[in-house]
């Protein structure tokens, strides 16, 4: 349903590990342009690439930032979650600013970088989602965090740029009065 209303990417959620069965079922479903992020968090990410996996997905604050260097052997995308970043982001005078954490996280591998969003559901200001988004390039950035076809066009506006940028699209879709599909497919035309 995610492809069918034009999602390019489709990633499982961060709590949600994906399995060997999963992966094989969501690869035969999908067109081959999507590309389909399994989260191996806690998973065999061996048995994810034998069953098909395209991309993986990592919650790297959670499984260490040392992750990014195995998985980067299997020669695949990889999309970097922030979940987990937070408590080195809230401690005050002892914290790290988004836009390094953003940088590192690209620097170690990640081809999309999940920053933060122009979302009052993420604790980022306008100006650390910017930074966030500068840091991550040539990745990609992924703006995700209370992003649905209601405000996709505000999020790119409030980035200042389309290049290199992706909206992460999240259970304002599946909540959308027509359907999963209906909710991506205003979201996409919302931007065209």
């Amino acid at each position: 349903e995610l492809a069918a209303g034009g999602a390019v990417l489709v990633k499982d959620d961060e709590l949600q590990r994906s399995s060997p069965e999963r992966v094989s079922a969501i690869e035969a479903a999908i067109p081959e342009r999507v590309l389909y992020a399994a989260n191996v968090t806690g998973a065999d990410a061996d048995a994810v690439v034998a069953a098909g996996a395209r991309a993986l997905m990592v919650n790297a604050f959670v499984a260490g930032l040392g992750s990014l260097a195995r998985l980067r052997e299997y020669g695949l995308p990889i999309f970097v979650h922030r979940v987990g970043s937070a408590f080195l982001r809230r401690g005050g005078q002892m914290s790290v600013s988004a836009r390094v954490l953003a940088e590192l996280t690209r620097l170690l591998g990640a081809d999309y970088v999940q920053v933060g969003s122009f979302s009052p559901r993420t604790f980022d200001t306008d100006a650390e989602v910017r930074e966030q988004i500068a840091a991550a390039r040539p990745a990609t950035a992924v703006i995700g965090g209370g992003v649905g076809a209601e405000n996709v066009r505000e999020q790119l506006e409030r980035a200042g740029t389309r290049d290199g940028v992706m909206l992460l699209l999240g259970s304002a879709a599946y909540a959308h009065p027509g359907g999963v599909r209906a909710g991506v497919a205003a979201a996409v035309e919302e931007i065209r």
